[in-house]
């Protein structure tokens, strides 16, 4: 079958989270013995065209324009949909399917898809379709309550508000008239299933994101790393960023306090009273934000250590020697691979209330759901797992026997055939 994936960005050029869920995607399909062509975008006019990266054929196609105009350009990239025109008419596919489209690509693509005669879906991956960025507006910090069910209507004014001039009143509008042209359209989440259908998109189902759990295990990150020796049970790990006995809170991915990263120190100031040993530990790559989280840090008193950027097995590893990892993000996190990957390691996660995440991370069993507003109650979760490894451990099997039957890659990968063969 031949399968043309329509993406913004993807390796090697960005690893972001939904990069990676498309490159995965992509991999199992071809090793399946599919024809799959990406079809992505680069803002460097001399990587235009043809390339291939581990195996897989790629045609990046140039744009590049001021995000004031993202709300507009978006809806229409006219050099870009030439492009995707002429590609679709060469490769001549079975199956379209498009992911993140929103800023390059755009959403007109799906029209274009759809009248070359081919069936087009669309899996989306955030609350684009219907808001402008990362959607925080629901949350009210003052309300510390966990258990909430959330109102994701937004209102013009309210997003007329916020962006201000780059706000596009007929935008939302646009965008639902080019959702016609798909055949299906999918979220990564039932929660963000929800919350399209607040802000008038229906039809749409859910397929869940996957991991190879082959690979996301214990047994693999023992065997030997890119950067590090790890036979030697992650001492030399540890030794390279002076963590040697100390207790490992781990948070992946950016930075940002949308994604917690100020409530994640504030929690911390209250973990380190009972466990004084305990350090955060951000494996992210390095950016802007880092300064300002070591000011925050240094004024509680927090001991924090950033990895930088870190390849998949050296990520692994790092997963490995953690002893409870936390995803407190304070947006619509649409699902979270931070809590597949933690919990196929078989770590406890403490993870936020809000987004994707109460559908992944089992309150109890395999860690815990709170709202980091509430900075003790996510605080005594963490202090609980770190004073109590064996509870640690029990629910890191739990969770590695949770992602092994409702998440994995295999999973998703056949599901999507289904969709695409019939």
């Amino acid at each position: 079958m031949k399968i043309l994936i329509l993406q913004d960005d993807f390796p090697p050029k960005s690893f972001g989270g939904a990069e990676n869920i498309v490159f995965n995607l992509v991999k199992k399909l071809k090793k399946r013995g599919e024809d799959v062509l990406v079809v992505t975008t680069t803002q460097n006019k001399n990587e235009e065209g043809k390339i291939e990266y581990e195996g897989l054929k790629i045609h990046r196609i140039y744009s590049d324009y001021h995000s004031r105009w993202r709300a507009y350009i978006s809806l229409y990239n006219p050099y870009v949909i030439q492009k995707v025109k002429k590609i679709i008419s060469d490769f001549n596919p079975d199956v379209i399917h498009a992911n993140n489209i929103h800023y390059h690509i755009s959403y007109s693509a799906l029209k274009i898809a759809k009248n070359s005669g081919v069936k087009v879906i669309l899996t989306t991956h955030d609350a684009m379709l219907f808001h402008y960025w990362k959607f925080t507006e629901y949350i009210n910090p003052k309300d510390t309550a966990c258990d909430l069910n959330f109102n994701y209507k937004i209102s013009p004014w309210t997003q007329l508000k916020v962006h201000k001039r780059r706000y596009n009143p007929f935008r939302n509008i646009i965008i639902r008239y080019y959702l016609r042209y798909c055949d299906n359209i999918y979220a990564v989440s039932n929660e963000l299933k929800k919350a399209l259908e607040q802000n008038k998109i229906k039809n749409v189902e859910v397929i869940h994101n996957g991991i190879d759990t082959n690979i996301w295990t214990p047994q693999v990150a023992v065997k030997g790393l890119s950067s590090w020796n790890k036979v030697d049970g992650g001492e030399t790990l540890k030794s390279n960023f002076n963590l040697t006995d100390k207790k490992i809170v781990l948070q992946v991915g950016k930075s940002g306090w949308r994604k917690g990263s100020v409530q994640i120190i504030k929690i911390m100031n209250t973990v380190k009273d009972f466990i004084p040993q305990s350090v955060l530990v951000i494996a992210s790559k390095r950016d802007a934000y880092e300064e300002e989280m070591r000011r925050i840090a240094d004024k509680f008193g927090v001991e924090i250590v950033f990895t930088g950027w870190l390849d998949e097995s050296d990520l692994r590893a790092m997963y490995s020697i953690s002893d409870v990892v936390v995803f407190p993000s304070v947006c619509f996190d649409t699902f979270g691979m931070v809590n597949i990957e933690a919990m196929a390691m078989e770590k406890p996660v403490v993870a936020t209330c809000f987004g994707g995440s109460r559908e992944i991370v089992e309150d109890g069993v395999t860690g815990y759901i709170r709202n980091p507003y509430d900075t003790n109650s996510f605080a005594q979760a963490i202090i609980g797992l770190l004073e109590f490894p064996e509870k640690a451990r029990e629910f890191g099997k739990n969770g590695r026997m949770r992602v092994v039957n409702n998440f994995t890659l295999e999973k998703q990968v056949e599901k999507y055939m289904s969709i695409y063969e019939n």
